[in-house]
């Protein structure tokens, strides 16, 4: 009888493990779950993601991630060196509203996936920690426990000069807190790619070139006319470069009829594939 009441015990016990197995983050598990190269892998050889387990639910929820300077202001680039905020958000696109939010995050150099490890101890929000995996030798922000708001900041240090483009990976879910993976909705990972900036050469440059970007909002062809003859124009979203043009002369029409509709940065390079301008339109 003993035993059988031992038996009955540990089973609870496993079964509340698995259950709030993911409700304090999964670096604390030793995973890197955010579809970053070097990450957990599936058998199939695809990364292994928050889609993963938490795919299906009766709402839809979405994921965003904005960097932002000292002054709360959204960018494009980093400056190196410079305190950055990065902040996760999600939206809700259909049903009711989750009963709670969960995510992990890391911040890579594209040249060799090195982890920049820009974050501060503890300047973040108070649902967010940071975690060291050693499966990866990488540290992640993550949750440190189911969130009831949709938001999660963190401090974080730009690298050195010369480190070139890096990336943020992303998973997160919202969860019907439950205590289970059922219910729950995961969405895409996303992946967003930052150049690197210089602040001093942009903002002389930025302030003495002729340039206007119309209309904005815009629901067709975007005109970018002024001192751009011989640059690139990229058009960026929240998951990285979509598309480019080159300026042989000093007008440039690029359609975007086919984007959804939301927000885009306009990044203007020279043929040194230096930044000389940027700028935030709306599609309608």
């Amino acid at each position: 009888m003993k035993s059988r009441i031992l038996l009955i015990v540990s089973t609870i016990l496993l079964i509340a493990m698995i259950m709030q197995s993911h409700a304090d983050g999964r670096a604390t598990r030793n995973r890197d779950n955010t579809g970053a190269p070097g990450g957990q892998m599936g058998g199939n050889g695809n990364p292994i993601t928050c889609q993963n387990c938490h795919s299906i639910g009766s709402f839809e929820v979405g994921l965003n991630l904005e960097l932002l300077d000292s002054e709360n202001n959204q960018v494009t680039a980093y400056v190196p060196n410079e305190v950055y905020t990065a902040r996760v958000s999600f939206d809700l696109v259909s049903g009711n509203s989750p009963g709670g939010y969960g995510f992990q995050m890391v911040s890579l150099i594209d040249s060799d996936d090195s982890d920049i490890n820009g974050w501060a101890d503890s300047e973040h929000s108070d649902n967010v920690q940071l975690v060291f995996a050693s499966s990866t030798g990488r540290v992640y922000a993550e949750h440190n426990n189911i969130s009831t708001t949709n938001e999660f900041t963190a401090q974080w240090t730009a690298p050195a000069e010369n480190s070139g483009d890096i990336s943020f990976y992303v998973s997160g879910l919202g969860a019907n807190a439950n205590g289970a993976d059922s219910g729950d909705h995961a969405p895409a990972p996303i992946r967003i790619i930052f150049p690197e900036n210089n602040s001093t050469s942009i903002s002389q440059v930025d302030s003495e070139i002729e340039l206007n970007v119309y209309p904005n909002p815009t629901s067709e062809d975007l005109n970018i006319s002024g001192s751009i003859t011989n640059t690139t124009i990229e058009i960026y979203s929240h998951h990285g470069l979509i598309q480019s043009a080159q300026a042989t002369n000093n007008q440039v029409t690029i359609p975007i009829n086919e984007l959804s509709a939301g927000v885009y940065f306009v990044v203007i390079k020279n043929a040194n594939d230096q930044i000389i301008a940027t700028r935030m339109i709306m599609k309608d």
